[in-house]
């Protein structure tokens, strides 16, 4: 199975009146060889940025080995790259993941092929390894990692339920699943994130039933007593759903979701939620005036009180738009691409650095010339 993306040039600036984004640096952040796909972005302790990708000799992206940098927010490097981060062979099409731990050590969690357990190796700042890899501890897909209340982290999977399990800083269960079910004992609920949330932890994701989806979310309290019962951002269940995102700055926050309609048209929104991830307000359609967008994406600009919402449009460019704590836009959307056709938003992702101000967007870009590659890029952009 082969993706193609091109590169992602992000020039524009927001008016003089609104907030301003200018660009600091762009930056190849792979070594150059092989193919890179699948990035997750990381904001440490230091300030850094750590940026995990999957990597392929043969461009494909059915099986990749995790790899990582750390980058300054001025966009130069703080390590070289770091090659096998998982050295157990992974499972087949299923995403891996890393995230950070109360501690400040990053976690990068994957399938494990053999025997579908959830394995784990935690790193350092610089992103070399600090003990083992180990698994988990259960078995499952596609996980999650938010930093624990006190130590360690807590990890969303999808198993034969959607759970949540806490880990200790060396990424070892510590306590039994807790999993999140849907008040319809005939739907299953997916987790597509969880998010660190006041007091608490939003495990954000769709509900599913006879094949078609909704957009909902469940809160999990600090102790982890008991998930709560799912809020539902929208009444009616569709095909073709987009993996719900959601995000938290101070005591509220937002969710991005939608759907395809048809080749055409799709319908995206973005609701307001409160503290506990409840819909408050009406949604609103998201991104306005657009009759074609997926793959959304969103992070708090800690500290602003405002956010960064990303999207594709029309399956041909990627935009950004800086939103109010109500989701509202600020200024006008920035084009992610220099030139349409060449970027799919399943292989972005962003982090925010309150510090420095700085937002770092990192991509898949393909070179054809002079040999056939995908590279990994990232950009910086200060955020006034």
């Amino acid at each position: 199975m082969k993706m193609r993306f091109l590169s992602i040039l992000f020039v524009a600036v927001l008016p003089a009146t609104a907030h301003s984004q200018t660009l600091i640096k762009r930056t190849m952040v792979s070594a150059g060889a092989g193919h890179n796909f699948s990035p997750v972005a990381l904001r440490l302790p230091t300030g850094n940025f750590a940026f995990v990708w999957g990597y392929s000799t043969s461009g494909d992206n059915d099986v990749l080995i995790p790899y990582g940098r750390v980058m300054k927010p001025n966009g130069t490097s703080a390590t070289p790259v770091r090659k096998n981060l998982l050295t157990a062979p992974l499972y087949p099409y299923q995403r891996f993941t890393a995230g950070l731990t109360a501690g400040g050590r990053v976690l990068v969690v994957g399938t494990r092929a053999s025997d579908s357990y959830l394995i784990v190796r935690p790193y350092d700042t610089t992103l070399r390894a600090k003990g083992a890899m180990v698994p988990t501890g259960v078995t499952g897909y596609t996980p999650s990692i938010v930093p624990g209340a006190s130590s360690g982290a807590l990890m969303g999977y999808e198993g034969a339920t959607a759970s949540i399990v806490p880990l200790d800083e060396a990424g070892r269960a510590t306590d039994q699943p807790l999993a999140i079910l849907s008040p319809d004992s005939t739907a299953h609920f997916w987790i597509d994130d969880v998010v660190l949330a006041p007091g608490g932890y939003l495990a954000a994701g769709r509900e599913s039933k006879s094949g078609k989806t909704r957009a909902a979310a469940a809160y999990v309290p600090d102790d982890l007593s008991a998930a709560g019962g799912l809020s539902f951002y929208e009444a009616a269940r569709w095909s073709n759903t987009f993996l719900t995102q959601c995000s938290f700055d101070g005591s509220t926050g937002l969710t991005v979701f939608g759907h395809s309609v048809s080749d055409s048209r799709s319908s995206g929104y973005i609701r307001q939620l409160t503290s506990k991830g409840v819909p408050t307000g009406a949604r609103k359609r998201f991104p306005a005036g657009v009759k074609l967008s997926s793959h959304y994406r969103i992070v708090p600009l800690t500290g602003t009180g405002r956010y960064a919402a990303a999207w594709l449009s029309g399956y041909v460019n990627g935009y950004v738009q800086i939103l109010s704590a109500n989701g509202s836009p600020i200024g006008s959307p920035l084009p992610v691409a220099e030139a349409d056709y060449t970027i799919n938003f399943e292989y972005v992702d962003m982090a925010w650095d309150p510090t420095s101000s700085t937002l770092a967007i990192v991509y898949s870009m393909l070179r054809t010339e002079p040999d056939y590659r995908y590279e990994l890029w990232a950009a910086f952009y200060k955020v006034e």
